[in-house]
């Protein structure tokens, strides 16, 4: 029997999910060309927040988000949740793998978002995404969140971070914000990796997986701001993953700066 209550537990979220989504790229189409972007941050922000509490999923945040651009925030990237996380704290637009731009309802709603895609393993491409988020950071004051390791990790550590993408900040004489992310459970206050969407899991089979080990606390830590003008790209990778791993707790925040 208690089998039976988790698997209908699992669908019936499962279904409010889709149909929270639904609300999303409706409300994208239908109410978004009559507002204001301040009106479409709020209804963003919130609609994030819903999928999180459905998700069973209570967010800490510590340090102050940007509540207004010109900044290039770089996180750690974990889950498909990191995405909500950053849309509940703040006004966000993100750069994201070509992949995501053909997923049905969602890729959509990401392009509409005013998403930066970018195919990762083409020079020219990621050339081309850099001149893109660079004129976004210096003409429209975006606050645009990237994830530097390229790909998720298990959320036991921090992986490497590339630079390419911060070449845009520079260019545009904006602030780097670290962000760091872990997801704890809150029963017990350990970390937890059931939220990680890596290969070879499906999207379907990680969500399963979150569903079922949670409720959890996740943890949204943001850095000082980081000046990028005079830096090169190499350096300003290996400050910010230092700063998210002295917020995550993985290193001493007396260990000798980059």
């Amino acid at each position: 029997m208690p089998f039976l209550i988790t698997r209908l537990r699992l669908i019936g979220v499962l279904c409010a999910a889709i149909l929270m989504v639904l609300r999303g790229y409706l409300t994208m189409r239908l109410v978004f060309p009559f507002r204001g972007l301040e009106a479409k941050q709020a209804l963003t922000q919130q609609w994030a927040r819903d999928l999180l509490h459905l998700f069973r999923v209570e967010v800490e945040m510590v340090g102050a988000a940007p509540k207004s651009g010109p900044v290039l925030l770089a996180a750690n990237h974990i889950s498909w949740l990191d995405i909500l996380l950053l849309l509940a704290a703040a006004p966000v637009q993100f750069v994201a793998r070509i992949e995501n731009k053909h997923w049905p309802i969602l890729g959509r709603m990401t392009r509409q978002a005013g998403a930066v895609f970018v195919a990762r393993q083409s020079p020219r491409d990621m050339a081309r995404a850099i001149d893109e988020v660079s004129a976004s950071l210096a003409n429209n004051a975006a606050i645009i969140a990237f994830f530097p390791e390229g790909k998720t990790s298990s959320g036991m550590g921090v992986e490497a971070f590339h630079g390419n993408l911060l070449q845009a900040a520079i260019a545009a004489n904006c602030p780097v914000q670290a962000v760091a992310l872990d997801y704890r459970l809150r029963a017990t206050g350990e970390r937890s990796s059931a939220v990680t969407y890596a290969s070879p899991l499906s999207l379907l089979q990680s969500l399963l997986n979150t569903l079922a080990a949670g409720p959890y606390t996740a943890q949204v830590r943001f850095a000082t701001p980081i000046p990028s003008c005079g830096q090169t790209r190499k350096h300003l990778a290996a400050q910010l993953r230092q700063q998210v791993m002295v917020l995550r707790g993985d290193i001493a925040a007396t260990s000798t700066p980059i």
